[in-house]
């Protein structure tokens, strides 16, 4: 759809409903997804039920004017476009393994993931799995760093106990009159 199309819409969208810009994506999807299924029911009903022209006219929506109806009923009955149609369908063979999900889930729309929610692209969910392996690398280093810094204050708990043993000998065999108890609570002061 073109993107001026898509503004008209969305004013229209903004003078119905008081909402904030960040749903704009959201809106449209929305409106694109009811576009589809309308146009399809439009197609199973009006056109594939009737076999020709004249029962297709007569059975037109009334909401559509039967001079539109009439052209869409053209372009779908063309043949240039049925073999479009049908050599994009064949261009992507189904696979296999993927036979059992379709006929519960059903097929899978153009630019949509199914079981992810109704906004959730293709493109969306590669770049949130980019986001992803991103995220996970910089754990990884944090988790390396982080146990670096605990290997660090390990050998700095060590050089200080062994400080610690260093001065009570020399306290020790220099005499210095330092009653231990005192200075064992000197220690137990200063390491907290």
């Amino acid at each position: 759809m073109p993107s001026d199309l898509k503004d008209h819409m969305w004013k229209y969208f903004n003078t119905k409903f008081n909402v904030p810009d960040e749903v704009k994506k959201w809106v449209e999807s929305t409106i694109q997804d009811a576009w589809r299924r309308y146009k399809c029911k439009i197609k199973k009903l009006h056109f594939e039920k009737f076999a020709n022209m004249t029962e297709r006219l007569k059975h037109r929506p009334a909401i559509i004017l039967e001079s539109h109806f009439k052209k869409l009923c053209l372009y779908w009955s063309n043949e240039n476009v049925k073999s479009q149609l049908k050599d994009h369908l064949t261009q992507n063979p189904e696979q296999n393994h993927t036979e059992a999900f379709k006929e519960v889930f059903g097929k899978e729309k153009a630019g949509r993931v199914h079981c992810y929610g109704r906004n959730v692209t293709p493109t969306a969910l590669k770049q949130k799995e980019k986001q992803n392996q991103i995220m996970d690398s910089m754990k990884q280093e944090h988790a390396k760093e982080v146990n670096s810094l605990k290997s660090e204050l390990q050998d700095v708990k060590q050089q200080m106990l062994g400080m610690r043993s260093f001065i009570k000998v020399w306290m020790q065999q220099n005499n210095s009159g330092m009653n231990m108890e005192n200075l064992n609570v000197f220690f137990q002061v200063f390491s907290k």
